[in-house]
């Protein structure tokens, strides 16, 4: 993956879960995370596609 901030090579540091509160209650999922060697950015393609916005 390249990373959306720097451009460079991101790499695959595993999975994480996180949990949002929707109207039904809190659901918890598990989401790919990848981090930037060269800038240090961590990032998960699923908060864009969710639009959650979470930082790490």
């Amino acid at each position: 993956m390249t990373c959306p901030h720097c451009h460079e090579s991101a790499r695959c540091k595993g999975f994480q879960s996180r949990q949002l509160v929707s109207l039904f209650g809190p659901l918890e999922y598990a989401r790919h995370y990848d981090l930037c060697r060269h800038c240090h950015h961590g990032t998960s393609p699923l908060d864009g596609i969710l639009d959650y916005g979470l930082t790490i």
